[in-house]
Protein backbone atom coordinates (compact mmCIF):
# COMPACT_ATOMS: atom_id res chain seq x y z
CA UNK A 1 0.00 0.00 0.00
CA UNK A 2 1.43 3.86 -0.99
CA UNK A 3 1.89 6.00 1.58
CA UNK A 4 -0.22 9.20 1.35
CA UNK A 5 0.84 12.35 2.21
CA UNK A 6 -1.43 14.76 4.29
CA UNK A 7 -2.08 18.28 2.96
CA UNK A 8 1.35 20.05 3.23
CA UNK A 9 0.70 23.23 6.59
CA UNK A 10 1.28 26.13 4.99
CA UNK A 11 2.90 28.68 7.67
CA UNK A 12 2.76 31.94 7.94
CA UNK A 13 6.92 32.14 8.64
CA UNK A 14 8.76 32.92 6.05
CA UNK A 15 12.02 30.98 6.97
CA UNK A 16 12.94 28.19 8.73
CA UNK A 17 14.80 30.15 10.98
CA UNK A 18 11.60 32.31 12.04
CA UNK A 19 9.99 28.25 12.69
CA UNK A 20 13.05 27.29 14.85
CA UNK A 21 12.76 30.97 16.58
CA UNK A 22 8.83 29.87 17.25
CA UNK A 23 9.35 26.24 18.63
CA UNK A 24 12.33 27.55 20.86
CA UNK A 25 9.60 30.50 22.47
CA UNK A 26 7.09 27.77 22.67
CA UNK A 27 9.80 25.39 24.73
CA UNK A 28 10.53 28.06 26.92
CA UNK A 29 6.88 29.69 28.13
CA UNK A 30 6.07 25.89 28.20
CA UNK A 31 8.51 25.10 30.60
CA UNK A 32 8.15 28.06 32.81
CA UNK A 33 4.81 30.14 34.98
CA UNK A 34 1.39 27.78 34.96
CA UNK A 35 2.64 26.94 31.49
CA UNK A 36 4.77 24.82 33.31
CA UNK A 37 2.09 22.19 34.71
CA UNK A 38 3.33 19.54 32.33
CA UNK A 39 6.08 17.18 32.31
CA UNK A 40 8.94 17.99 30.17
CA UNK A 41 8.69 16.72 26.64
CA UNK A 42 10.85 13.42 26.07
CA UNK A 43 12.73 13.11 22.85
CA UNK A 44 10.99 10.72 21.43
CA UNK A 45 7.20 12.28 22.11
CA UNK A 46 8.73 16.20 20.63
CA UNK A 47 6.82 15.75 17.32
CA UNK A 48 3.48 14.62 18.75
CA UNK A 49 3.39 17.31 21.58
CA UNK A 50 4.72 20.10 18.89
CA UNK A 51 2.01 18.64 16.45
CA UNK A 52 -0.72 18.84 19.42
CA UNK A 53 0.04 22.11 20.38
CA UNK A 54 0.26 23.51 16.95
CA UNK A 55 -3.07 22.66 15.53
CA UNK A 56 -4.86 24.64 18.19
CA UNK A 57 -2.40 25.19 21.41
CA UNK A 58 0.43 27.46 22.35
CA UNK A 59 2.60 26.49 19.10
CA UNK A 60 0.09 27.68 17.21
CA UNK A 61 -0.61 30.29 18.78
CA UNK A 62 3.26 31.56 18.47
CA UNK A 63 3.44 30.75 14.64
CA UNK A 64 0.77 33.08 14.27
CA UNK A 65 2.95 35.67 15.19
CA UNK A 66 1.65 36.45 18.34
CA UNK A 67 2.96 36.89 21.72
CA UNK A 68 1.91 34.03 25.05
CA UNK A 69 -0.06 35.61 26.92
CA UNK A 70 1.15 36.18 30.99
CA UNK A 71 -1.11 33.28 32.11
CA UNK A 72 -2.59 30.45 30.00
CA UNK A 73 -6.08 31.39 28.79
CA UNK A 74 -8.76 29.14 30.44
CA UNK A 75 -9.77 25.82 28.82
CA UNK A 76 -12.27 25.67 26.06
CA UNK A 77 -12.82 21.69 25.77
CA UNK A 78 -9.14 21.27 25.98
CA UNK A 79 -7.78 23.74 23.51
CA UNK A 80 -6.49 27.06 25.13
CA UNK A 81 -9.36 29.39 24.26
CA UNK A 82 -6.75 32.47 22.94
CA UNK A 83 -9.33 34.50 21.49
CA UNK A 84 -11.36 35.42 24.69
CA UNK A 85 -8.31 36.88 25.96
CA UNK A 86 -7.57 38.49 22.59
CA UNK A 87 -11.05 39.90 22.97
CA UNK A 88 -10.23 42.73 25.58
CA UNK A 89 -12.34 44.32 27.75
CA UNK A 90 -15.37 43.53 25.57
CA UNK A 91 -15.25 39.55 25.86
CA UNK A 92 -16.88 37.55 23.93
CA UNK A 93 -20.38 36.96 22.74
CA UNK A 94 -21.55 33.69 21.25
CA UNK A 95 -23.34 30.27 21.31
CA UNK A 96 -20.93 28.33 23.62
CA UNK A 97 -21.57 25.23 25.90
CA UNK A 98 -21.97 27.10 29.67
CA UNK A 99 -24.02 25.91 32.48
CA UNK A 100 -23.92 27.21 36.52
CA UNK A 101 -24.21 24.26 39.15
CA UNK A 102 -26.88 25.85 41.27
CA UNK A 103 -27.80 22.49 43.15
CA UNK A 104 -24.96 23.78 45.44
CA UNK A 105 -26.32 27.43 45.98
CA UNK A 106 -27.29 27.34 49.51
CA UNK A 107 -25.63 24.42 50.23
CA UNK A 108 -22.49 26.35 51.61
CA UNK A 109 -20.29 24.67 49.04
CA UNK A 110 -19.03 27.04 46.25
CA UNK A 111 -21.15 27.10 43.20
CA UNK A 112 -19.41 26.29 40.08
CA UNK A 113 -19.54 27.67 36.17
CA UNK A 114 -18.81 25.00 33.42
CA UNK A 115 -17.49 26.56 30.58
CA UNK A 116 -16.59 24.39 27.99
CA UNK A 117 -16.22 21.08 30.31
CA UNK A 118 -14.32 23.46 32.80
CA UNK A 119 -14.96 24.92 36.08
CA UNK A 120 -14.69 28.63 36.81
CA UNK A 121 -15.71 29.78 40.56
CA UNK A 122 -18.84 31.24 41.26
CA UNK A 123 -18.19 34.58 43.08
CA UNK A 124 -22.14 35.89 43.57
CA UNK A 125 -25.18 36.13 41.16
CA UNK A 126 -25.69 39.36 40.00
CA UNK A 127 -28.86 39.23 38.73
CA UNK A 128 -31.09 36.54 36.57
CA UNK A 129 -28.87 35.19 34.52
CA UNK A 130 -26.09 37.28 35.02
CA UNK A 131 -22.71 35.83 37.02
CA UNK A 132 -20.05 36.93 38.30
CA UNK A 133 -16.53 34.52 38.01
CA UNK A 134 -13.20 34.04 38.63
CA UNK A 135 -10.60 31.55 37.10
CA UNK A 136 -7.29 31.00 38.23
CA UNK A 137 -4.73 33.99 37.33
CA UNK A 138 -7.26 36.10 35.20
CA UNK A 139 -8.99 37.76 38.03
CA UNK A 140 -12.97 38.40 37.52
CA UNK A 141 -15.06 37.49 34.57
CA UNK A 142 -18.65 38.52 34.18
CA UNK A 143 -21.17 35.82 32.81
CA UNK A 144 -24.55 36.94 31.17
CA UNK A 145 -27.39 34.84 29.71
CA UNK A 146 -28.40 36.62 26.38
CA UNK A 147 -30.79 34.02 24.87
CA UNK A 148 -31.78 30.31 26.56
CA UNK A 149 -31.63 27.36 24.30
CA UNK A 150 -34.46 26.41 23.01
CA UNK A 151 -33.77 22.61 23.23
CA UNK A 152 -31.48 20.51 25.31
CA UNK A 153 -30.16 19.63 21.59
CA UNK A 154 -28.94 23.78 21.24
CA UNK A 155 -26.16 25.91 22.93
CA UNK A 156 -27.94 28.88 24.78
CA UNK A 157 -26.01 32.83 23.74
CA UNK A 158 -23.83 33.93 26.55
CA UNK A 159 -21.88 37.06 26.84
CA UNK A 160 -18.49 36.50 28.57
CA UNK A 161 -15.99 40.03 29.27
CA UNK A 162 -13.87 41.15 31.88
CA UNK A 163 -15.68 42.47 35.05
CA UNK A 164 -16.03 45.70 35.49
CA UNK A 165 -17.39 47.41 38.83
CA UNK A 166 -19.16 50.08 36.84
CA UNK A 167 -21.00 47.03 35.51
CA UNK A 168 -22.73 46.03 38.31
CA UNK A 169 -25.97 47.27 37.96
Amino acid sequence: MRYKRNKKIRLKYSTIGQVFRAIETWLEVRGESEYGKRKPIEAYNFLVEADHSYRGGLLGYIMDGKEPHEFPPPRYYSRPWHNLIDAGPEGIKGCFDAWIDTHMMGSGEKPIAVIGQHQWEVVKRLGDGDWLLTYPNLGQWRLTLLKKAESRHQLSEWHLRPYKEEDNG
